[in-house]
């Protein structure tokens, strides 16, 4: 985490620089939130440029090319089976092995481990842990 060097300025000048201080605290600008955030345990994806957009809904991760799922209400990544517009969806629930890093340069970066998917992404095409087949679009066919 990168420290201000600014200083607040001297501490004599009355009542009014403490008024200053606090203004000029609630006027600093607040950092953008992007990408996947984890946020007391549970994933969010930010989508912003010059403000922060909680994503909810289906979400294509650009980084990983998996699909997401997120909250419609509170933007919450989901786990495990969902019933979705009428289909089932299953999303990984567990992953055994850190599927991203962060690096010295302070950013993140997806590894592509063998037999490890990312939190949270759609299985599809494919059979789901507990041996159900998916089908190409994610869907569970019984």
């Amino acid at each position: 985490m990168k420290r201000s060097s600014r200083s607040n300025g001297g501490g004599g000048g009355g009542g009014g620089s403490a008024r200053r201080r606090e203004a000029s605290a609630q006027q600093a600008p607040q950092p953008v939130k992007q990408g996947w955030l984890l946020e007391n345990d549970i994933w969010y994806y930010y989508a912003g440029t010059t403000r922060s957009t909680l994503k909810k809904g289906w979400h294509l991760d650009p980084q990983d090319g998996f699909w997401y799922y997120l909250d419609l209400t509170t933007g919450a990544m989901f786990t495990d089976w969902h019933y979705i517009s009428g289909e089932w969806y299953y999303f990984n629930p567990h992953t055994p092995m850190w599927t991203w890093e962060r690096h010295s340069d302070g950013e993140w970066y997806d590894k592509k481990l063998e037999n490890s998917r990312p939190l949270g992404s759609m299985y599809a095409g494919e059979k789901t842990p507990d041996g159900y087949q998916v089908d190409a679009e994610g869907h569970y066919r019984p």
